[in-house]
């Protein structure tokens, strides 16, 4: 999967027959992201441009879905950059925040929804421990 930095586009790379297939716009363009790949096959991933919600991607049905706002905010709004991310080995996802000019980054803990329709839920990090 794959975004496109100037619109919402997104593309799907079939390694079978070396070609870019079409693939569920996103709600904002996708330049910086990070997306994970969850272990219901869906990816999750915090928009670096404004409005700055979260989206999740379903593989088998081709579509984006609103996942809501972070807790915090956790995007550079000058560079429109994020920090790395990673799932867990409880199924959860740390998304760590660009810097701000003190030079700190904050942290949030995404939660998949126990069904797959269902919609995730946001913590702060500090406030999850």
């Amino acid at each position: 999967m794959i975004g496109a930095l100037p619109t919402p586009r997104c593309a799907i790379y079939d390694a079978t027959s070396d070609t870019r297939l079409p693939a569920a716009s996103k709600a904002v363009r996708s330049n910086e992201e990070t997306w994970v790949l969850l272990p219901d096959d869906t990816m999750v991933t915090v928009q670096c441009f404004s409005p700055y919600r979260s989206e999740r991607y379903s593989i088998s049905s081709n579509s984006w879905k609103d996942e809501g706002p972070l807790p915090v905010t956790i995007v550079d709004p000058v560079m429109h950059e994020i920090g790395p991310a990673m799932l867990t080995y409880d199924g959860k996802v740390n998304y760590f925040g660009a810097a701000d000019v003190s030079g700190r980054g904050r942290t949030v803990i995404y939660t998949p929804p126990p069904i797959y329709t269902g919609t995730g839920t946001w913590a702060h990090a500090s406030a999850a421990m």
